[in-house]
């Protein structure tokens, strides 16, 4: 509960400042943007979710410059932590291993890929329907995009990808909610 708590208490406020700033990096919030994020990585993994999400507000909500590389160059400081404590994570942990022990190279890059969609839709399950709510699932992988559960999920990962589409163009707001999801 303490991490969540914390990395919350971190997260909220980062993302608070990155918006008052207008990502401006000269602006003090920019800088204490930067600084909560690193803190709320070191409370809990969960945090690597913010540049992510600081994308997705950035994308609808700002105006960009007219220099595409001078609109990166907001996320700089973000990736660089983001590097350095993937790093540290690595080498503290001893190479690839999950936290349920499971050695990762046991999984290719395609069944990585091809998982991300049930995943995703056990996901958007759970969000509209909260029922039989567990701390720990098991993810039952699937092995191949032919399968009937992975044809489903990517039908669903297709219908709100076109849903996003919509919503960007009718509403930013609601663009930017389905973003964060």
């Amino acid at each position: 509960a303490i991490p969540a708590l914390s990395y919350t208490f971190f997260v909220l406020p980062s993302f608070y400042l990155f918006v008052r700033s207008g990502a401006d990096m000269k602006n003090h919030a920019y800088i204490f943007t930067v600084i909560f994020f690193a803190l709320a990585l070191f409370c809990k993994e969960t945090a690597l979710t913010l540049p992510a999400f600081l994308v997705a507000y950035d994308f609808p909500f700002s105006r960009p410059s007219k220099r595409f590389l001078g609109y990166l160059t907001r996320y700089v400081p973000f990736i660089f932590i983001l590097v350095l404590f993937l790093y540290l994570r690595y080498y503290a942990l001893g190479g690839g291993k999950s936290e349920l022990g499971i050695q990762t190279s046991s999984i290719n890059a395609y069944q990585y890929i091809i998982n991300s969609f049930p995943l995703f839709l056990k996901y958007v399950e759970k969000l509209i329907l909260p029922i039989n709510l567990n701390a720990r699932y098991v993810v039952t992988p699937v092995t191949a995009l032919a399968e009937p559960k992975g044809i489903l999920s990517l039908l669903v990962a297709c219908a709100y990808a076109v849903l996003s589409v919509i919503a960007f163009k009718k509403s930013r707001p609601a663009f930017f909610a389905l973003a964060i999801i």
